[in-house]
């Protein structure tokens, strides 16, 4: 028996036209539908627990349309980013993209880095991709990628730069070989105000990274994460997920984690797309990572009590897009929840955005969704400074020792759902001076062509 729960609108993967889609369950599993009239017809699987994947649905908004628009509707979602007019909500992390060259050449890499043009702006070119999200998104998180930043000398330079314009919280995504041998480096991008390491680290064995990343990683992550220990720089575990490679390696990353505390503040989970370098061709039902299949293995492969009501999915329409959780470490080794979902929960957010909403100027580029998105990351996502003895040693202990557990998807143009990317809050910024979401930016069809994602765009 098949049910209907909407329509929307997805991608042709081979000529990347807009189509009609449906998202339907049948035996307890979610998929989209989607039917090109001149290259045929695709079901996606999207969610394999119908019932959590309602639930999840139940709390979730809409965003209020964005206000400062970048670009003009003209052709319609996803072919007008700037943003336009038909975006929902504001920008809760801006990705900049200050390279695209690197020193690995992994084989899942959504960026393609290496494999078009080069492209590294100079110093103006950046600070004109900062002041287009102040303009448009207004003050957010930013994450330096490429590529890899960390190729770049001037990184901390960079850094400075940002925090002069105003962003209180700027992330390095790296993969960690830099910053593993040259400590001075490192300690340099702290100096210039790097909140955190945004730190590639997709298992606890050898046989992962070779496949993932195509070389021997581990004593690269270990010397990365032991010297931010010692620059004091908090760092936050990326795994990309590959079912029937890691799923089941989930248990002993957050071990991992545990272990490395306080330097390392969390663990973002993310199941592997089907975009950038990686494998064109539709991934059949069993090699589909879900995020649903990343919450239940955390369960089954942990001993610390977790429940599924632990996971906060994301308030902001589409709720399955991400999760985020917060665990206090007792001194037994043993994780608490500090977040769970539920009636009262719900309820609450309602009534803070509604309040939200009320208290808003015209000079707030923000949304109720976005603010509360850069809170939790400014407050969790970095090491807390050095504080007194005695008496706050409990505070400090909570302090330090709360791990974040958060994940997201990202969207591939087998199961691109054009209304959840319309309220995608995680934008990449290029020398163009306008704002894309991030799935829309790295979307791959299925002969590799891209609509956004080469130099300059």
């Amino acid at each position: 028996m098949t049910v209907m729960l909407r329509k929307t609108e997805s991608l042709c993967p081979v000529c990347m036209k807009r189509i009609e889609a449906f998202v339907t369950i049948e035996n307890n599993n979610v998929y989209m539908n989607k039917k090109c009239q001149e290259h045929g017809s695709w079901k996606v699987l999207l969610w394999r627990d119908a019932e959590l994947y309602q639930k999840w649905g139940e709390a979730c908004v809409h965003a209020d349309p964005v206000e400062n628009t970048m670009k003009e509707k003209e052709h319609g979602c996803p072919f007008d980013c700037g943003l336009c007019p038909d975006h929902e909500g504001g920008t809760c992390t801006a990705v900049m993209e200050i390279t695209n060259s690197c020193n690995m050449a992994c084989p899942i890499c959504f960026a393609q880095a290496g494999q078009i043009e080069p492209f590294n702006p100079g110093m103006e070119e950046i600070r004109a991709m900062y002041q287009t999200i102040l303009d448009s998104g207004g003050i957010c998180s930013v994450q330096l990628s490429g590529g890899e930043p960390t190729v770049r000398d001037d990184l901390p330079e960079i850094i400075r730069m940002g925090k002069s314009m105003g962003f209180k919280h700027i992330q390095v995504n790296t993969n960690g070989i830099r910053i593993s041998e040259d400590y001075e480096y490192l300690k340099a991008l702290k100096d210039a105000g790097a909140d955190l390491v945004y730190l590639q680290f997709d298992g606890t064995r050898e046989d992962i990274h070779l496949f993932t990343r195509g070389r021997e990683m581990l004593s690269v992550k270990e010397s990365a994460i032991e010297n931010c220990r010692q620059a004091g720089m908090g760092v936050l575990l990326v795994p990309v997920i590959v079912r029937g490679l890691n799923d089941d390696n989930i248990g002993d990353i957050l071990r991992y984690a545990k272990s490395k505390m306080p330097v390392v503040k969390g663990i973002h989970f993310q199941p592997a797309s089907w975009f950038g370098r990686f494998p064109y061709e539709q991934p059949s039902d069993d090699k589909r990572m879900t995020l649903q299949d990343v919450l239940k293995s955390l369960i089954e492969q942990t001993d610390d009590g977790f429940e599924m009501d632990h996971f906060i999915p994301r308030k902001r329409f589409d709720s399955h897009c991400a999760f985020s959780s917060l665990f206090l470490l007792d001194y037994e080794n043993r994780l608490h929840a500090a977040t769970k979902i539920g009636e009262e929960s719900k309820q609450l957010i309602r009534e803070r955005m509604e309040a939200y909403k009320s208290a808003k100027t015209e000079k707030d580029n923000s949304d109720y969704f976005t603010n509360g998105a850069n809170t939790f990351t400014d407050k969790h996502w970095r090491m807390g400074e050095k504080g007194k003895s005695g008496d706050w040693e409990a505070i400090e202990r909570i302090r330090d020792y709360r791990l974040s557990i958060s994940g997201m998807p990202f969207q591939d143009v087998w199961n691109i759902d054009i209304d959840r990317l319309k309220g995608c809050c995680v934008h990449v910024v290029g020398t163009e001076n306008r704002l894309i979401p991030l799935c829309a930016y790295h979307l791959t069809a299925a002969d590799g062509s891209r609509i956004y994602g080469t130099k300059g765009e």
